[in-house]
């Protein structure tokens, strides 16, 4: 045990790496955010360091810590994507892809769509570097649709204005910028109906301009995609 805590195992070095950005203001807030000195690189409280983290780095999702021994520490982390902002009471929560609060500001944030939620959703409690509070049911088919957006193109996520989820109909509503909302008819087989309703988008501009667009499953089980005239409010 004495070994274990002398200074050869004390953290001298820590160091940071992002896996899909290379920005080095980032790093560096994520070294500077924990202050490690004179702690045993065995005994560290990884899930303390990780909220820490978390908090002071809201913009980064810490991946695993690595020990370099003796004295090293190795953070592996990845950016979160700006997705959406939610509002509430004339404050705007920037919410990335796995809903972690990561900014709060007093001003409707630019090129984001927002997100409305049907559904209990806990913005007193919101904070930046936690998670949405709502049920874990709702953050998992939210966090499956922008899953499926982003699997056909990121660019997509620049075409759709306002995102609406209804827990209680399992409806889901893309209105984009171009006038159109494309409705989704409950999640099941959700990758496929976000491909064919955007397939349906692209395919004239006239389905582009207004009306809605639904995607569904017919009473065979079989997968369509259909446009009418008309006007969705959520």
């Amino acid at each position: 045990m004495i070994t274990l805590n002398s200074a050869v195992f004390s953290v001298r070095y820590v160091s940071a790496s992002i896996k899909n950005s290379d920005d080095a203001v980032l790093r560096q807030k994520i070294k500077e955010s924990i202050n490690l000195d004179s702690q045993s690189i065995f005994f560290l409280n990884e899930s303390k360091i990780i909220q820490t983290i978390s908090q002071a780095v809201p913009e980064v999702k810490v991946l695993k810590l690595e020990r370099k021994f003796p004295d090293k520490l190795i953070i592996h982390a990845v950016k979160r994507a700006r997705v959406c902002y939610i509002k509430f009471d004339n404050i705007f929560y920037i919410i990335s892809e796995d809903l972690t609060v990561i900014d709060i500001v007093n001003y409707r944030p630019q090129n984001l769509s927002e997100l409305i939620i049907q559904d209990e959703l806990d913005m007193d409690a919101a904070k930046k570097g936690f998670e949405l509070k709502t049920r874990e049911s709702t953050k998992k088919d939210i966090i499956n649709l922008f899953d499926c957006i982003k699997n056909i193109g990121e660019e997509y996520f620049g075409l759709i204005q306002k995102i609406g989820f209804n827990r209680m109909t399992s409806d889901i509503y893309l209105k984009t910028l171009s006038g159109v909302t494309i409705h989704i008819s409950y999640i099941d087989r959700l990758q496929e109906k976000v491909q064919i309703a955007f397939s349906l988008y692209n395919h004239s501009p006239l389905y582009r301009a207004d009306g809605i667009i639904s995607a569904y499953l017919d009473k065979d089980g079989a997968l369509k995609a259909s446009y009418r005239k008309g006007e969705i409010e959520f």
